[in-house]
């Protein structure tokens, strides 16, 4: 019986060594870390893999994306002579190691586990999914410029592929983080590297928030560290008419420094005057309305309008005489002068005697004459009938009429 019950057992142990060791293999690969499979950054992935107690032991692990790539060599960290186990790897998406090729768009990423056993061919032990939600980087270089009134942030873009966009946020002054940022404008394109806009004199601090899909429906969103930017007020030119709303000035309608309204107000010289045109502190109604001003100063007629409109490239211009829309009249002058004060943008000029403007070396001049062509001029003067031309003709006629009496009457000269 005993002889019979060793030739079974020598039996039994020649099959099992002529049967494919593989068939009895029953290696599986668990994902230890992270449990739930997401990858936020720099992370390190563990991995478990068991055997069954007849399986041969695992001598190799590797790893590689499953779509394809080289394999990296995992490292035993624990239980190493055990049948479980414990192989991990560094993973940062952020620069794509241990695999290469830069960084990683965030969403699903599969590897494929591989081991070496001590018998027999490698094994795959098939794939593993982790999600990657890593935030973007922040942007890199913040720089801010500043021209007149307008500010220039730039920046370097951040490295990874799926950024959607940036977002740049304003505050006034030198900003905390915890300060009361505002957005500026749409969200930046994933492409833009610099932003531009207008504002008012002061300081103020930009920061660029980078904007990341995080492999679903939402967002990640990183800030960056800020900047500042000072925006000076440019100083007054003494040589330049003074702007609506200074002190002096035509009142704008904003109401802004200088005492301008948009309001139907009473304007005069003094600002004691009333009208219809819109008030400023110093100055008169406005063109578009009647003003009576109660300063010490000539009146204009209702029928008159002063024109103080301003000009392309010159100031305004006043002209002096009689009748005439647009034409104020000067009391006790009436019919006998004409003429204009002419303003150029540096220094006063004058018009000639015919209107047209000053020739060069005659600046600073203010023509007053007779009305009619060439009024100002030695020629006209002497042509002008109401000085010399009339008196003459007259005198002519005259001593033409004597000389016929005398001839008709042969009134001897004595």
């Amino acid at each position: 019986m005993a002889r019979r019950l060793s030739h079974l057992a020598a039996l039994v142990a020649l099959f099992l060594l002529s049967v494919p060791t593989a068939a009895f293999a029953d290696y599986s690969v668990q994902l230890v870390s992270p449990e739930n499979g997401v990858v936020s950054g720099s992370t390190e992935i563990q991995l478990r893999i068991s055997r069954d107690r007849i399986d041969p032991s695992v001598s190799q692990a590797r790893v590689r994306p499953a779509g394809g790539g080289d394999q990296h060599e995992l490292r035993c960290i624990s239980s190493c002579d055990s049948r479980s186990p414990v192989y991990a790897f560094d993973l940062d998406p952020r620069r794509g190691e241990p695999f290469g090729g830069g960084p990683m768009a965030n969403g699903p990423f599969d590897i494929e586990v591989l081991i070496s056993r001590a018998i027999g061919e490698d094994q795959n032990l098939g794939r593993r999914t982790l999600t990657l939600r890593v935030p973007g980087s922040a942007v890199s270089g913040l720089s801010a410029s500043v021209e007149e009134d307008q500010v220039r942030i730039a920046w370097s873009r951040a490295p990874e592929p799926d950024i959607d966009g940036y977002r740049v946020e304003r505050c006034r002054g030198a900003c905390s983080p915890a300060g009361d940022w505002t957005s500026r404008g749409d969200r930046q394109a994933a492409s833009a590297s610099s932003f531009t806009e207008r504002v008012r004199p002061g300081g103020y601090s930009y920061r660029v928030v980078t904007v990341r899909g995080n492999g679903g429906d939402g967002t990640i969103e990183t800030t960056s560290s800020s900047v500042t930017a000072e925006v000076v007020a440019p100083e007054p030119d003494p040589t330049e008419p003074r702007a609506p709303g200074s002190p002096g000035g035509d009142g704008d309608a904003d109401g802004a420094p200088g005492g301008g309204s948009d309001t139907d107000g009473n304007g005069s010289a003094d600002g004691s005057g009333s009208g219809d045109g819109e008030s400023g502190d110093g100055s008169g109604g406005d063109r578009d309305g009647d003003a009576a001003g109660t300063a010490d100063g000539p009146r204009r007629s209702p029928s008159r309008s002063l024109d103080l409109s301003p000009r392309t490239g010159r100031a305004p211009s006043v002209s002096l005489g009689r009748g005439g829309s647009g034409v104020p009249e000067l009391p006790g002058v009436g019919d006998i002068f004409r003429g204009s004060l002419d303003y150029g943008l540096d220094d006063p000029e004058a018009a000639d005697a015919r209107g047209d403007a000053p020739a060069p070396g005659d600046d600073d001049e203010v023509v007053l004459s007779a009305p009619g062509n060439g009024a100002g001029s030695f020629v006209g003067r002497l042509t002008d009938p109401n000085r010399i031309a009339v008196p003459i003709a007259g005198g002519l006629l005259m001593t033409a009429i004597s000389l016929h009496l005398w001839r008709w009457l042969r009134v001897p000269i004595v």
